[in-house]
């Protein structure tokens, strides 16, 4: 199945079933251990069977509830979040009567494929699903991945690098409520320069007035969410870059933060996560691209002490060079903040910036270039997609083996579909009539972009 990105405000939530349920209507579809007896994983306060995702009967509640979510004539959501796919790891079903092979096999990923091809044939085409965890099987069946707790000392965001731009990351889990610790601070503006949606914050925020500390806490968020929505073309749409590393311009050190987080659900002593320290650099940073734009990404996670005092700056500089990005020539700069849009100004191929940021603060840089090195923008002749004017799908009379991405963009400028194409058949049945711009890059580097019409 074709990804279809999608950038989102809310979704409604699926909650997992009770073991009681399970055990009155479909304990036939629970995974078995040797000796036929259920599977359970205790989860807080409750204890949950692990389900058979090969199993039609619980493929149909799931699919059945999605239906009541999302049709028109009954709850109407846009969307639905399904907790605990993504998270809980496979258990090695040895139930005789489930027709798959026991204790092992593919059966676990052929399952959850079946199950949310069900659900996408019943739900709305414009809906979108959402799930915990981060297998990446999954990465084609879903839009967006809640991703908890994921944070580790000297992390590294290789999965959303690699996944950026195919599935949104939504929903980082700050610990408790005890808003002066650096704790919330940290993850959240990490969580926000990796390019995750802020969420999983405590409702109340929204109003929050009278006390420092709550107050400060609720206009990070603000900033944070402000911020994501000003970048979202580059990180719902665009591709993680390698990070330019800061460089202290007062020649000592940037400083580091250290704080302790619990494990993803602020309940060490439920899933036996722990206690972990972490200890990361006070300025966080990413880079995204988004074709002939890049925007350079800097947030001080940094508390301010005591709440509400502004201080402690922070003063570094970083180098850009543009050829890192395909660009050749001059280049026009625009300093972002949550609530600023600075001039544009122009700029060598190849610069410095200096930053000062408080703490707490969020900075951007979006680059831009109108010119582009000709590996990227070389033509290629012998490239045709057909038929064009189409209703469902269009082919490509080339070697898809040579091609390494296919993006097509609405006429908003929106992208809206991109993949690596495994035949020479593209599946649009989904997308609305319109305007399309279809781009396709090959393996050594040349480009090929034409208007598709889809009647």
């Amino acid at each position: 199945m074709l990804k279809i990105k999608r950038d989102w405000t809310n979704y409604c939530i699926l909650v997992l079933l009770p073991l009681k349920f399970i055990t009155e209507y479909c304990i036939s579809s629970a995974t078995k251990k040797s000796d036929s007896t259920v599977y359970t994983q205790p989860f807080l306060h409750n204890i949950f069977a692990v389900m058979c995702p090969t199993q039609s009967d619980w493929q149909d509640v799931l699919t059945n509830i999605c239906d009541e979510i999302t049709s028109s004539d009954r709850l109407n959501a846009n969307s639905v979040y399904l907790d605990m796919v993504a998270a809980a790891g496979p258990t090695q079903c040895m139930d005789v009567n489930h027709n798959h092979t026991l204790g092992g096999g593919s059966f676990w990923r052929t399952g959850y494929d079946a199950l949310f091809e069900n659900i996408h044939t019943t739900i709305p085409t414009d809906n979108f699903l959402t799930v915990e965890g981060g297998h990446e099987f999954l990465v084609d069946e879903v839009d967006g991945f809640m991703v908890q707790g994921w944070q580790t000392d000297n992390q590294v965001p290789a999965w959303q690098a690699v996944f950026a731009g195919k599935a949104q990351l939504f929903g980082t889990l700050t610990g408790g409520s005890q808003y002066p610790l650096q704790e919330f601070y940290g993850r959240l503006g990490q969580a926000f320069t990796f390019g995750v949606q802020t969420g999983r914050q405590f409702l109340g925020l929204a109003i929050s007035q009278g006390n420092d500390n709550t107050l400060m806490a609720a206009n990070y968020v603000k900033a944070l969410s402000r911020m994501r929505y000003k970048l979202r073309n580059f990180m719902s749409y665009g591709e993680m870059k390698r990070p330019i590393i800061p460089e202290s311009s007062t020649g000592s050190a940037i400083p580091t933060i250290t704080y302790t987080i619990n494990d993803r659900c602020g309940h060490a002593d439920h899933s036996g996560h722990g206690v972990k320290e972490i200890t990361t650099s006070a300025i966080q940073k990413s880079v995204w691209q988004n074709d002939n734009e890049v925007v350079v990404v800097f947030a001080n996670t940094r508390i301010q002490s005591p709440a509400g005092v502004t201080g402690g700056a922070i003063s570094f500089k970083f180098d850009f060079n543009g050829t890192d990005y395909g660009f050749t020539g001059s280049v026009t700069v625009q300093k972002l903040t949550p609530t600023t849009d600075g001039d544009i100004e122009t700029e060598n191929n190849t610069f410095t910036k200096n930053v000062i940021l408080n703490n707490l603060e969020l900075v951007a840089y979006k680059i831009t270039s109108n010119n582009t090195v000709s590996i990227e923008t070389e033509e290629i002749p012998d490239l045709v997609i057909y038929p064009n004017p189409t209703e469902n799908s269009f082919r490509i009379n080339y070697d898809t083996d040579d091609i390494v991405n296919l993006k097509l963009y609405n006429s908003l400028g929106q992208l809206v579909i991109t993949t690596i194409p495994e035949n020479k058949i593209v599946d649009i049945s989904m997308l609305p009539s319109g305007v399309y711009i279809v781009s396709i890059r090959t393996e050594n580097h040349k480009k090929y972009i034409s208007k598709l019409i889809k009647e």
